[in-house]
């Protein structure tokens, strides 16, 4: 042990050397000693662990920054193994045939998961969070029958789609030049980022003015931006320029909502005042709402119009579709019906299939009892002898697919990396399109809104939106990339947490059609 005088004469540089050389060392022996304490407790019928260098991390690094990439160098484990991330046990789906048996399996839930982003990202209280997320499953069940009340049954979705058309109708106008003669370039993403944000909030948060300005959108974007370190579980606090973004944002929710309120809100306050939930709880909530009605369609409907508008014979099927229906309307100038909507299968193809090559969902499930989970009839991998077809998975531990394993199954989709419009279309007599694997009819190929009980509430109107905008457009103006040649690339940053958006801004022109009314 150095007395001080000892200590005071080691050179710095030197203690400093000894340090580093020691750290590294200790870091590895203590990896190399936790993975042999896991092993030696682990369940003879666990999946395969993963080998990791750092403790408590684990794979966190290469999981978050190449979730494909490590999926694929694991891919000889078999079709599920385990992985250390980030503290957390996780047991990472290979075979895509396996993530449709992820939503339909009764020892897997999505509310602890779910309440930990609203909690960390939102700032929502434990008390809010117990009572409304993770205590009783009748609560939680109420919570999710008034979303899909408020945006799916007929009545409030026809009012809800009425009231953002009529916003996504003005925008539109304002951003087209006076002559039909004069083009009008802008970013494609900055501007349907402005169209879904504006009508999106207007019709199913608030129609404040306040809470449609720019400001509000840039703010949304930065925390937006932060989302993928809150799915990881790092505090806002941590997070300066997000917590920042997000309290301005919060801050003028608070003031739009006082007197100008939607259904939905007005709803959701009600029932979280049944639990004795308090006004700053309620609108924490209200911020979740508002980030969760925007975040994903923003960019599904820019990765909509960039494939219509980048391969041949789309856009033009579409707008084409479009004008057919408009023409039978007792008034050609209204909004658009959601019947009308609905009988708009060429497009409803074209944004599911659109869909398909950009969403990048990550589908977590909480492990809620210890288990086998039996994948035999699911997983062809099984059929290999040296791949077991059940495995143990221990409670709070947590399964992991990713859905772009099934939207890019080649055995699924003929050329999957290929846009067709019309992949999804269905027949004349309304049968959807079919898909099979190994010979097997795939129900449900298509996992961009989840699946299971926690199928998102808002798909149908999200759906309802995209393609009035793309209405609108198609009968309000002429519409081109500026660059057709130069591919869109995706911005991996936001991989896992829903659909990303481009690497790179995309140039559209704008005209104002000559036969729009």
């Amino acid at each position: 042990m150095f007395s001080p005088l000892v200590w005071d004469d080691v050179p710095m540089t030197a203690l400093a050397t000894t340090l580093l050389c020691i750290l590294p060392v200790s870091m590895w022996l203590f990896a190399k000693f936790d993975v042999w304490k896991r092993n030696q407790f682990r369940h003879p019928q666990a999946p395969p662990f993963a080998a990791y260098s750092i403790p408590f991390l684990g794979n966190a690094m290469e999981f978050g920054t190449d979730m494909t990439g490590f999926i694929e160098r694991h891919h000889h484990m078999g079709p599920l193994f385990s992985a250390l991330i980030n503290g957390k046990i996780m047991h990472i789906v290979t075979d895509p045939a396996i993530i449709p048996l992820i939503y339909r399996t009764r020892q897997f839930t999505f509310r602890p998961t779910l309440a930990e982003f609203v909690g960390i990202g939102f700032g929502t209280s434990n008390d809010a969070l117990e009572k409304v997320f993770i205590g009783e499953k009748n609560q939680f069940q109420e919570f999710k029958t008034l979303l899909v009340k408020q945006l799916t049954t007929s009545v409030e979705l026809d009012q809800i789609t009425n009231d953002a058309q009529i916003i996504l109708r003005d925008k539109i106008q304002q951003y087209l030049l006076p002559s039909s003669g004069q083009a009008k370039t802008v970013d494609l993403m900055a501007f349907v980022s402005d169209l879904i944000f504006r009508a999106s909030v207007a019709a199913v948060i608030s129609n404040s003015a306040e809470l449609g300005e720019v400001d509000c959108l840039k703010n949304l974007e930065i925390f937006d931006s932060m989302c993928p370190l809150v799915f990881a579980g790092i505090p806002m606090k941590y997070i300066p320029p997000g917590c920042k973004a997000r309290e301005a944002l919060f801050e003028k929710l608070r003031a739009s909502t006082t007197i100008h309120k939607s259904r939905l809100l007005t709803a959701q306050e009600q029932f979280m005042k049944s639990l004795n939930g308090s006004q700053e709880d309620v609108q924490r909530v209200q911020l979740f709402l508002l980030w969760a009605s925007v975040a994903n369609s923003m960019p599904a409907v820019f990765w909509t119009l960039y494939y219509l508008l980048s391969h041949d014979g789309a856009w033009d099927a579409i707008r084409g579709e479009v004008k057919a229906i408009q023409a039978k309307k007792q008034d050609p100038q209204g909004p658009f019906t959601s019947a009308d909507l609905n009988d708009m299968v060429k497009m409803q193809s074209a944004f599911t299939e659109s869909l398909r090559l950009a969403s990048s969902l990550r589908v977590l499930r909480d492990v809620t009892e210890d288990f086998e989970f039996d994948i035999k009839l699911e997983s062809a991998a099984t059929t290999k002898s040296r791949f077991p077809s059940k495995y143990f998975l221990r409670k709070g531990s947590i399964v992991v697919g990713f859905t772009p394993q099934l939207h890019m199954d080649s055995e699924i989709f003929e050329a999957p990396t290929e846009f067709r419009w019309d992949r999804f279309l269905t027949s004349s007599t309304g049968e959807p399109a079919k898909f099979y694997r190994a010979g097997k009819l795939v129900n449900d190929p298509m996992r961009a809104f989840g699946g299971g009980a926690h199928l998102c509430p808002g798909r149908k109107f999200i759906a309802n939106e995209v393609k009035a905008l793309i209405a609108t457009l198609a009968t309000s103006c002429e519409i081109e990339l500026v660059n057709p040649d130069k591919k869109a690339e995706f911005d991996m940053w936001r991989q896992g947490a829903g659909i990303p958006q481009p690497k790179e801004p995309v140039l559209i022109r704008l005209l104002r059609s000559s036969d729009a009314g």
